[in-house]
C-alpha cells in the first residue's frame, strides 16, 4: 500500500503539535475533516502518549500520527525531538472520491475571528449532528472544523470531549471581539440546552 508519509525533528519544542498542524492544514485543504483517536497497541518506537490514529468522521482509518520514543531516538543517536505523519494514499483517495469539487472562492474582504470551543457530551452524539447545529446557528458562522476527540481520563464513562474551531465572519464589516465572544457564549448555552453539552473545564 503506497502511504504518504511526512517526518519532522527539530531541537525546540512543539514538533509533535507543529507536524499534527500540517496533516490538518492538508486534509481540510482537501475537504476531508478529521479526528485523532487514541490507541492502546503501538508499534516499539512510538511515543504511547502521542500516537494517535487519523480518522475521518465517518470512521474510516486512514493514517496515523506520533512523537518517537525517547530510547528510541537515543538509540539511533537523535538528539533532537521527532515526530510523523503517515497516511494511507488509497484511502485518501476513497475519501476524496465521494466529495463535491471544490469551487474557487474570492479571498474575503474582512478577516475572520476565530474562537474554540471545547465541551463534554454523551459518548452517543453524532458529530455530524453538532457540527450542523454550530453551523447553522448564525450567519456570522463562516466555518467549523473538529481538531479534537477525547474519551478516557477526566471523563465519565459514556462521555465524550469535542473540540471546535469556530471562525465568526462578516461580509459587510469588521467583526469585534466582543461581538464573537457573545455568539460563543450564547452558542455553548444553545448545545447545552440541545445536547446536553457541558463546557469542558480540563
Amino acid at each position: 500500500e503506497k502511504r504518504i508519509g511526512l517526518i519532522e525533528g527539530s531541537a525546540k519544542k512543539g514538533v509533535y503539535k507543529r507536524i499534527k498542524g500540517k496533516a490538518e492544514y492538508l486534509l481540510d485543504n482537501l475537504g476531508i475533516d478529521i479526528v485523532y483517536e487514541s490507541q492502546e497497541m503501538v508499534p516499539d518506537w512510538a511515543d504511547k502518549k502521542t500516537y494517535a490514529a487519523i480518522k475521518t468522521v465517518d470512521g474510516l482509518e486512514i493514517g496515523f500520527v506520533s512523537g518517537f520514543e525517547n530510547q528510541t531516538l537515543t538509540s539511533l543517536g537523535i538528539k533532537k525531538d521527532v515526530a510523523i505523519v503517515e497516511i494511507s494514499l488509497p484511502k485518501l483517495l476513497e475519501s476524496v472520491s465521494g466529495l463535491p469539487a471544490v469551487k474557487y472562492q474570492e479571498p474575503y474582504k474582512y478577516p475572520a475571528v476565530q474562537r474554540d470551543l471545547a465541551f463534554v457530551v454523551d459518548a452517543k452524539v453524532l458529530y455530524n449532528d453538532i457540527k450542523k447545529e454550530i453551523e447553522e446557528f448564525d450567519e456570522l458562522v463562516s466555518r467549523v472544523e473538529l481538531f479534537d476527540v477525547y474519551e478516557g481520563t477526566n471523563l465519565e464513562k459514556g462521555k465524550k470531549s469535542l473540540a471546535f474551531h469556530v471562525d465568526y465572519l462578516s461580509f459587510e464589516r469588521t467583526l469585534e471581539s466582543a461581538e464573537a465572544d457573545a455568539l460563543q457564549k450564547k452558542l455553548a448555552k444553545k448545545l447545552e440546552d440541545k445536547f446536553g453539552a457541558r463546557v469542558r473545564d480540563f
